[in-house]
């Protein structure tokens, strides 16, 4: 066969050209198509590709190289892909039962095999080497060749290796959900600098990670401690206006204005709180974040900005945050509720939580029409913002998997597995019996030298010892004064002189 080069731009002329390039795009596909990890059906792939990316690169592959036609339809190319699946260079990533289906453009995850690449050419049967038979011209006489002994290794020489997983502590996993929480945001605002807006060594990631894991069916923070949590009044309270005028319990009053005394108990409960829901040192960073809204291109991102903000919250403050943010909302919608006829239900209620949701340590320095604006923007999209971002997961969980990968470390002097010898009845008594011989020591030692325990009960323990372990009692304690030893003797205390006197008048009439 005959070309002008080894590359791949060549022209292939000369005969077995069809399976020169059969053998080519194969050869290229599976040491050029970009392989690495995919997720479907919630379920993660290590060194696999998609369907769809596979015939863009062939697709590509073919239109670039000169052999094949110039225009090479994803029709051709998929048809080509075909034949390659059915010849068993690539299959399912599920596994060969899944692999009837033919291939097509979808979103289906395939690995290469480990076959060598097939071939069109069939091989011939084997012949009789020339050099077998006798007789021929201008032939040498076979040459036996004698292979090498192979090297014998000794076993212990050779470095004993093992896979070891990375167990991470707490705090390095609160630490990659900060940092990528903060990443995040960081992209999301578009600065180059975070300092310029927080304090990072004020955001815990502890808090982060329990508001994206500890979520309920509705969205909102669990796992918080019943002492943080609303009180059941006020949570009764609350549910009785965001469904008026439907009665959520049974033996609830029935007059006019009801309804104002319910709100009446919301609001003195939020406002009777010592600390905005939002925190005072959460203030800065969220008007800062919403202060360049203006700067943004779209609302959306606004959305996602403040999202990744109220993660920052402590669990609790966030779940009830969350709570009166929907309460406000369904208050708002509610036109059979009027609670000042001066003034519409959202201004109302605004002007009426706003103070308890944000608000500055120092009020002279708090833009009220700020935090009002703000506010209202939660209060309207309290859904989106209080959603758990779904690609943060994602990122955070690959990096954890990544961090805690096994990896292959060897022992050369320290041996990680130690093999047990099985030893005779008699020695394992022995043995046993010494172990627990040495327990006892160590048990009656450590009841003598407990400076914590009262002489009492300290004699107690004692005399309850050599009663169940007289032989180990009595080599510690060979005689009464080594007993003696253990217990000093207390100072004699003289009674005063003037006691005596004084018993002796008791008698005395006066």
């Amino acid at each position: 066969m005959e070309k002008r080069s080894s590359s791949d731009s060549d022209v292939y002329m000369g005969p077995y050209r069809a399976t020169k390039l059969w053998n080519d795009v194969i050869y290229m596909f599976r040491n050029e198509m970009p392989c690495g990890k995919h997720r479907r059906y919630m379920r993660t792939h290590e060194d696999c590709f998609v369907a769809s990316a596979a015939v863009e690169w062939v697709h590509n592959y073919m239109n670039n190289n000169p052999n094949f036609e110039k225009e090479v339809t994803k029709v051709q190319t998929v048809q080509l892909l075909q034949k390659i699946y059915k010849a068993g260079v690539f299959e399912d990533v599920r596994g060969p039962k899944h692999g009837r289906a033919d291939f097509a453009e979808n979103g289906r995850l395939y690995r290469f095999t480990h076959k060598s690449s097939p071939t069109k050419a069939t091989t011939s049967t084997a012949r009789t080497p020339l050099s077998t038979h006798k007789n021929l011209i201008n032939c040498d006489s076979p040459t036996t060749t004698h292979d090498k002994p192979c090297k014998q290794f000794n076993e212990d020489d050779l470095r004993s290796c093992h896979l070891v997983a990375k167990i991470l502590t707490p705090d390095e996993i609160e630490d990659v959900w900060k940092t990528f929480s903060l990443s995040r945001l960081q992209s999301t605002i578009g600065i180059e600098n975070l300092t310029d807006i927080m304090d990072s060594h004020l955001v815990s990631g502890h808090n982060i990670m329990h508001n994206c894991i500890y979520i309920n069916k509705s969205g909102l923070v669990t796992n918080v401690d019943i002492k943080e949590q609303l009180p059941p009044w006020a949570m009764s309270a609350m549910k009785c206006l965001a469904r008026w005028p439907e009665k959520v319990e049974e033996n609830l009053p029935n007059y006019a204005g009801f309804e104002k005394d319910v709100f009446g108990v919301v609001k003195d409960y939020f406002n009777s709180l010592s600390e905005p829901l939002m925190t005072y040192n959460m203030y800065e960073v969220i008007t800062n974040v919403y202060g360049m809204y203006d700067s943004l291109t779209s609302e959306e991102k606004a959305k996602k900005a403040l999202q990744l903000v109220c993660l920052i919250l402590p669990p609790a403050n966030r779940r009830k945050l969350q709570l009166l943010l929907k309460l406000m909302f369904k208050m708002c919608n509610n036109t059979e509720m009027n609670l000042d006829s001066s003034q519409s239900t959202r201004s109302l209620v605004l002007h009426t939580f706003y103070r308890c949701i944000l608000s500055c340590n120092d009020r002279n320095e708090m833009d009220e029409v700020l935090v009002i604006q703000l506010v209202a923007f939660l209060m309207d999209h309290h859904t989106e913002i209080f959603s758990v971002p779904t690609e943060l997961k994602i990122a955070v969980e690959e990096r954890l998997t990544t961090l805690q990968k096994p990896k292959i470390m060897y022992s050369p002097n320290d041996p990680t597995l130690n093999y047990c010898q099985q030893v005779g009845v008699e020695q394992f008594e022995h043995i046993k019996f010494e172990n627990s011989q040495k327990a006892l020591v160590s048990l009656l030692e450590g009841i003598i030298i407990d400076t914590n325990m009262t002489e009492k009960e300290k004699r107690k323990r004692l005399k309850l010892f050599q009663k169940t372990y007289p032989d180990i009692y009595n080599k510690r304690f060979p005689t009464t004064e080594s007993v003696a030893e253990v217990f000093p003797p207390k100072p004699k205390i003289k009674q005063p002189l003037l006691v005596k006197p004084f018993m002796k008048l008791r008698g005395i009439r006066m």
